[in-house]
């Protein structure tokens, strides 16, 4: 699976750039690289330190543009600009794991 070996590239790039940019404020902003995994898609977007620390945290959780959720993977959360995707999951699942984000259609 390509795409997989294509995320974990961008998430070390992303990390760099918490690394450089974010520092350890959880609030301050960083720019990071979709990890949709498509071959040749460089979309950049902003987000909090924490968000990304969040999503790093989470197993199986990765950070792409708006519009670049690939089918094989569920939208946790939505936000401005980027969603946090992840495994397929039923709601209860979600639920368990992150009370409030299980209202995702």
């Amino acid at each position: 699976m390509p795409h997989l070996t294509n995320r974990h590239v961008r998430r070390e790039v992303n990390a760099a750039a918490r690394e450089l940019e974010g520092g350890s404020h959880p609030s301050q902003l960083m720019n990071a690289v979709c990890e949709c995994g498509r071959g040749g898609c460089f979309e950049r977007f902003q987000l909090v330190v924490s968000a990304f620390d969040e999503a790093v945290a989470t197993e199986g959780w990765f950070l792409v543009a708006s519009g670049h959720e690939p089918h094989d993977d569920r939208p946790v959360r939505r936000e401005a600009g980027y969603s946090f995707v992840g495994p397929q999951a039923s709601k209860a699942q979600l639920s368990d794991l992150r009370p409030g984000l299980a209202g995702i259609d």
